[in-house]
């Protein structure tokens, strides 16, 4: 009792249900190391599997697959380690934070520890997140939001590559019609790409569907009580009234590369899509309602296919199976609210030039040619933006618009070797160079599923051989050499070269004045030139400097300079950082003050 005679309440007198119910409000870290060792009867309530499955469904949105986290939360409590599962995503938390510190601080093992943290995938999603989102007054954001960003890139392309690598061995992936989920899944691939640090991951397309759905059925609770066709009818009027399929602007707005991406398509607020994409929307709606609905590629068109026999089910079954006229249906939710005759899909063929093989292009396809349909697309926006120069078509939600056009061609590759039942040898060896030059922290990538497809293929292979520059590049170099080799820094102290004419330092802006664009200064070498002089006609062996540059607005990133056309410039309010991709790479933050970009490369260049 207190002094006043009332008695006094402790922890320990508390009923077990009361603690319970406030250790669900205890940081969970606290629970750990200090509540559970105070006494035998805390460390059993702390020991609780329904607080640590709490904790771990409150503190971690994003669980790596193999962790099985949606099988898990099927089971009783006392059935999974909720506890060990907490205790494990808090350890890879700690080491990915200590890797990412050197990671963003030095070169030295720089990619081998991108890689560890890469394989650790979605359990370190939040905290790379965290970091691609750090604000302008950390004193190295750009570093942080570069490295950041290409991690998580590179563990969304991770899950991309393993769809399309568990589709590869699937029988029906070339000669049957796939589950609309399954294709589904497969498109959603591309949005991994350049997804970054937003919502719309392969899962969380499907969590969109799912959510247009059970708005679909709440509108249209009678549903199952029409006849299929008209089943197919409502699906197919209620997407297009509500704008979900279809293009407003097709003669100018055709090829954005947004419409070939179903993620984006689901989350942008016109919900602009190409034919394959709409159509794909549509079947994936329409399994989820129990209608058995497929895409069918025409020539220059992507339909619906709709199968009005319930006694058969076409997923699994031949494309070129033999289907009843009266049994089924022909849909267009890109361009129609109206059932197609199969006659006028017929005529259509005989005008494109195909007076036989209809069936082939009047059946469900399969995923293969559907995501072969969705490359030649993504090539052609492509094709389109570097014949007419239109950078509006390459604008996405996130991410600068060429960075994001080159990882979609990027996904196009990766999407043709892993999905192709022949060996491209010639293509596995663009690939890997691409990735080398381009993409190195994907090297995990290569080794996880590249060489499981092609294995035969080794570096003295005579197709994979570089003719313009024999013996220098070797696809599969060191890719399986753990700890990965790794040279001498190429260090380049500017009093080595005495009295080279060195006028401009890294991390400066300038004005190129030629071309009037801005650049950014991130590295330099002297080269020995032969130099007329022409006060006497003679010829001299003299050292120049040259600078490598970033471009405002430009993905290149080893443009050369001579000194006569940079101009300095000393006005930081028209240098905006995040119109310069990759400048991370090199800097930490931009200084207004002194219209400097701050090195973050002083391994190499130690004097600038």
């Amino acid at each position: 009792m207190d002094v006043s005679g009332r008695p006094t309440v402790t922890l320990d007198s508390l009923p077990d249900e009361l603690i319970h119910l406030l250790l669900h409000h205890l940081p969970p870290e606290d629970t750990l190391m200090s509540f559970a060792l105070t006494s035998q009867r805390f460390h059993r309530l702390a020991d609780e599997p329904l607080l640590w499955r709490h904790h771990c469904h409150s503190s971690f949105h994003y669980w790596d697959f193999s962790h099985e986290f949606p099988l898990q939360n099927t089971l009783p409590a006392p059935e999974v380690d909720w506890k060990g599962l907490f205790i494990i995503r808090k350890r890879r938390l700690t080491q990915a934070a200590a890797l990412f510190s050197k990671i963003v601080t030095t070169r030295v093992d720089r990619l081998d520890n991108m890689e560890r943290i890469a394989e650790m995938g979605y359990d370190v999603k939040e905290f790379l997140i965290e970091q691609y989102r750090a604000p302008d007054t950390h004193q190295d954001f750009l570093s942080r939001r570069y490295y950041a960003q290409r991690l998580l890139d590179s563990i969304h392309k991770e899950i991309a590559v393993r769809v399309w690598y568990q589709q590869r061995f699937h029988s029906a992936m070339f000669e049957c019609a796939a589950a609309p989920k399954q294709i589904e899944r497969c498109l959603a691939a591309f949005d991994m790409f350049v997804l970054h640090d937003q919502v719309g991951d392969i899962d969380e397309v499907s969590q969109m569907l799912d959510d247009m759905t059970t708005r679909f059925r709440s509108l249209y609770p009678q549903l199952k009580e029409l006849p299929i066709r008209d089943q197919a009818l409502t699906l197919n009027g209620w997407l297009r009234e509500n704008k979900l399929t279809g293009l407003r602007d097709p003669a100018t707005n055709y090829r954005n590369i947004r419409n070939c991406l179903i993620g984006q398509v689901l989350r942008a607020e016109n919900h602009d899509s190409i034919p394959i994409i709409s159509s794909a929307i549509f079947c994936s709606i329409a399994e989820r309602l129990g209608i058995d609905a497929h895409c069918c590629l025409f020539p220059t068109h992507v339909y619906v296919f709709v199968n009005l026999d319930p006694q058969i089910t076409i997923a699994g079954a031949p494309i070129t199976g033999s289907y009843k006229p009266e049994m089924t249906m022909y849909l267009d939710p890109y361009g129609s609210d109206e059932e197609l005759s199969i006659s006028t899909l017929r005529e259509m063929l005989l005008d494109f030039g195909f007076a036989r093989d209809f069936e082939r292009h009047l059946s469900p396809c399969s995923p293969a040619a559907l995501i072969l349909r969705l490359m030649r697309n993504i090539h052609a926006t492509a094709d389109s933006v570097r014949q007419n120069h239109r950078r509006e078509l390459t604008e996405l939600l996130r991410g600068h618009p060429w960075t994001n056009m080159r990882a979609l061609m990027y996904a196009t590759e990766w999407a043709s070797l892993v999905l192709s039942g022949t060996a491209q040898h010639q293509r596995v060896y663009a690939t890997l160079k691409d990735l080398s030059r381009n993409y190195p922290e994907d090297t995990w990538l290569a080794k996880t599923y590249l060489w499981k497809c092609y294995p035969s293929i080794t570096d003295d292979h005579p197709i994979l051989l570089d003719e313009s520059d024999p013996g220098e590049y070797k696809p599969w170099a060191g890719l399986f050499l753990t700890p990965r080799p790794h040279p001498p820094l190429d260090v380049s102290p500017r009093h080595e070269y005495g009295s080279t004419d060195m006028h401009f330092k890294i991390g400066q802006v300038f004005r190129h004045r030629r071309y009037h664009v801005l650049g950014v200064i991130t590295g330099w070498f002297v080269k020995l030139l032969n130099v007329l002089h022409p006060e006497d006609g003679t010829h001299k062996n003299e050292y120049r400097c040259f600078y490598r540059c970033l471009q405002e607005g430009s993905i290149d990133v080893d443009i050369a300079i001579g000194p006569m056309n940079i101009e300095v410039i000393a006005d930081p309010t028209i240098v905006d950082p995040n119109n310069f991709p990759g400048i991370g790479r090199y800097f930490k933050r931009f200084d207004p003050e002194t219209c400097l970009f701050v090195s973050n490369i002083r391994e190499e260049f130690p004097e600038d």
